[in-house]
C-alpha cells in the first residue's frame, strides 16, 4: 500500500503544472487522480456520475469536503461540459502495451469529445496497470469497461514519468516485472 501511496504522490507531482489554475473533466473514481486533485487542487473539478455504478457521486462529494469547487454532471452532459474544461484526466484500469486505455465505459467517447473540442486527455496510472499484451490479446467485460485508442490520448503518467501513448511498449518491455507477473496469472491453476 505505501508502495502505491507514493506512485500515486510522484504521479500527482507531474501532473502539478497541468492542474494549477486548470478545469478538469474527470470520469470514474480514480484513487490516482484523486490524489492528483488533492495535491495541486484546480480552479474547477467537473466530476461524471459514472453510471451505472454512480462513483463519481461520492467521488465528487470526497472532492468537495477537501474543499475544492465540483460540479457533477450525468454522463450524457459531459460532453457538452468539455467547452468550458482544459484537461480531461482519467485513470486507468489497464493500459496495453500498444497504448490503448482500458477504463470506465464512457471513457473512449469522452475522449472523442475532447479531442474534437482540442482539449487534452491525460491518463494517470501506476506502472503497475500497465500490461505487456495488446489491447486485442485481452479479455475484457464488455459494458463496464471501453477501450481508449492511443491516436486520443495526449500522456500516459505514471510515477516512472509521462509517456505517450507509443512510448508505453518501451516502457512495459523495459519493466521485467510486468511480463514476470502477467506470466504467473495466465499460468493454469
Amino acid at each position: 500500500m505505501d508502495g502505491r501511496r507514493r506512485a500515486a504522490a510522484a504521479i500527482a507531482i507531474q501532473l502539478r503544472e497541468r492542474l494549477e489554475d486548470a478545469v478538469v473533466l474527470t470520469h470514474s473514481a480514480s484513487a490516482t487522480v484523486r490524489e492528483a486533485l488533492l495535491l495541486t487542487p484546480p480552479e474547477r473539478v467537473i466530476c461524471t456520475v459514472s453510471s451505472p455504478q454512480d462513483e463519481g457521486r461520492p467521488f465528487s462529494e470526497e472532492l468537495r469536503e477537501a474543499g475544492l469547487q465540483v460540479e457533477l454532471v450525468e454522463d450524457d452532459q459531459a460532453p457538452q461540459q468539455l467547452e468550458w474544461a482544459s484537461l480531461l484526466l482519467v485513470g486507468a484500469d489497464t493500459v496495453f502495451r500498444c497504448g490503448t486505455v482500458s477504463n470506465k465505459a464512457g471513457t473512449h467517447a469522452l475522449a472523442e469529445a475532447a479531442a474534437d473540442q482540442g482539449v487534452p486527455t491525460v491518463i494517470a496510472c501506476e506502472v503497475i496497470k500497465l500490461a505487456p499484451m495488446d489491447a486485442s490479446e485481452a479479455d475484457l467485460e464488455h459494458g463496464l469497461f471501453d477501450l481508449t485508442p492511443p491516436e486520443l490520448i495526449e500522456h500516459v503518467v505514471t510515477e516512472e514519468g509521462a509517456y505517450l501513448a507509443e512510448e508505453i511498449r518501451a516502457l512495459v518491455d523495459r519493466t521485467p516485472f510486468l511480463q514476470e507477473g502477467y506470466a504467473l496469472l495466465s499460468k493454469p491453476t
